[in-house]
């Protein structure tokens, strides 16, 4: 790169997929006079946005849409037909969504029957959320409570959705994503999860209107993104598909059937985070005496999915065990 503009004598490079590696920056003047500098590139923080919004709701009620996570956003929608094709939609659903503002009330009706894709986007990042409308006996609203995207180390998974007028049992479902494109779209009878991806099963006894599960850390594997299902319905529909999961189901790869039922996903899926790995830590000097030898400790080449959000401690070993000398920093020292 050459700078052609000597004053000021500055010069803008993107230098992508580069995060976490060391650079090294040399400029050289015209009379062979050289300075350099060693540059150790971050990565920016990403922007969670979080969609509260319903899954399904009937025809000609009113809908309230919030994001959490930023101050200002930009929504759009579409109308999904069939074969999924995508249309524009409504008028009166679009001059709804003409809005700047975190939260949206959709007035009643603006929706129709029907299958919609609302589409949130700030200044970072965006977030897609499916909205089913359609009258049915057994559930009149349901809205599955955002988790988390990332869970740390030992961490486990909270699932919890919001319903009224639920008729019938309850089952929560542990889906894994790992070969499946996750649309988070609320399905009566079928669904595109098959049973070979499903991890755990939990019965969900609701306590007014809030159904609520956890799902240990201790069957979460590391890297692996997985996602939350609500399986409502008849009590014989949902007895039928647990007993098929129990059994020898759990190996089919077809896709999961439920008549009278309907299954209810979470509209992303979680990232179980892995320990951090592949670091050194150094310690200067390596012998010295108690409370009055200074010692420096180091890290590098640590390597994680989230290297921003690493922290260090240091650790004493007394007699008596392990104390705790140190626990601070945000970030490491390189």
């Amino acid at each position: 790169m050459v700078d052609t503009d000597p004053c000021p004598n500055t010069l803008q490079a993107y230098y992508p997929d580069a995060a976490g590696t060391r650079l090294r920056v040399t400029a050289t003047g015209p009379a062979g006079v050289a300075v350099s500098s060693v540059l150790q590139l971050g990565t920016a923080r990403a922007v969670q946005l979080l969609l509260q919004a319903p899954s399904l709701i009937p025809p000609l009620q009113e809908a309230v849409l919030e994001v959490h996570g930023v101050d200002q956003v930009w929504w759009s929608c579409a109308q999904i037909g069939l074969l999924d094709l995508v249309t524009e939609c409504p008028s009166a659903l679009t001059s709804a969504l003409t809005v700047t503002s975190t939260s949206v009330l959709i007035p009643s009706g603006a929706l129709t029957e029907g299958r919609y894709l609302f589409t949130v986007t700030s200044t970072f990042a965006s977030v897609h959320h499916r909205l089913v409308v359609r009258e049915t006996p057994a559930v009149s609203w349901v809205r599955i409570t955002p988790s988390k995207q990332r869970l740390r180390h030992n961490e486990e998974l909270v699932a919890q959705a919001e319903i009224e007028g639920g008729v019938g049992d309850a089952l929560w479902m542990l889906v894994e994503l790992s070969e499946q494109e996750w649309t988070g779209e609320a399905t009566y009878e079928t669904t595109l999860i098959c049973a070979n991806q499903v991890r755990a099963l939990r019965t969900s006894v609701p306590k007014q209107g809030l159904y609520s599960d956890r799902f240990p850390a201790s069957i979460l594997e590391e890297g692996t993104i997985f996602a939350p299902v609500l399986v409502i319905g008849n009590a014989t529909a949902v007895s039928d598909l647990r007993e098929e999961l129990r059994k020898e189901g759990r190996r089919s790869r077809l896709p999961l059937r439920a008549p009278g039922a309907w299954f209810f996903p979470a509209d992303h899926g979680t990232t179980v985070n892995a320990p951090p790995r592949g670091g050194l830590v150094t310690i200067t000097p390596a012998i010295g005496e108690a409370l009055s030898t200074p010692f420096h400790v180091a890290t590098a080449g640590w390597r994680d999915e989230r290297v921003e959000d690493l922290k260090f401690t240091f650790f004493v070993i007394l007699s008596k065990g392990w104390e705790a000398l140190r626990a601070s920093g945000d970030e490491l020292d390189e």
